[in-house]
């Protein structure tokens, strides 16, 4: 479900970037200024569109944390590790040991998490230059 929402985000701001480009071409350089004005928009909708992301990812997190807090503290009850082991192998990067092999599990791999919430901060930033810049360009053509 997170990737799905994630592909649906992606290609919402694909299909804007793609209507920028179509506006920006040579078709509409007769009515420039209204073009510029445009993509003004389309890049205010962008940046919507992209903390809008932001916020659903921010929550989809939460909720992931929470399931795995109920899993840990159900586990706790019954004397299980499995999700108690995966968090600190995961999360807190801590070697974890099985009792059927004698090697232990360790990862230093980043969650990807982290790099997936920080696309909609550097798609809204994009947005947020494009429209500076649309802004910029009409005022020094004025």
């Amino acid at each position: 479900m997170r990737q799905k929402k994630m592909e649906n985000f992606l290609t919402v701001n694909s299909i804007l970037a793609a209507v920028i480009a179509i506006l920006s071409s040579s078709i509409f350089s007769n009515t420039q200024a209204m073009s510029i004005i445009l993509i003004i928009g389309i890049a205010i909708i962008g940046l919507i569109i992209s903390v809008t992301w932001y916020y659903i990812m921010l929550r989809n997190s939460k909720y992931m944390d929470f399931q795995r807090l109920q899993l840990c503290s159900i586990e706790q009850s019954l004397g299980f590790t499995t999700f108690s082991k995966m968090y600190k192998a995961f999360d807190e990067y801590e070697e974890v040991t099985f009792p059927c092999d004698s090697k232990s599990f360790e990862t230093k791999t980043e969650s990807a998490n982290k790099l997936e919430s920080a696309l909609p901060k550097i798609i809204a930033i994009s947005w947020v230059v494009v429209a500076v810049s649309c802004i910029a360009f009409l005022l020094y053509t004025a």
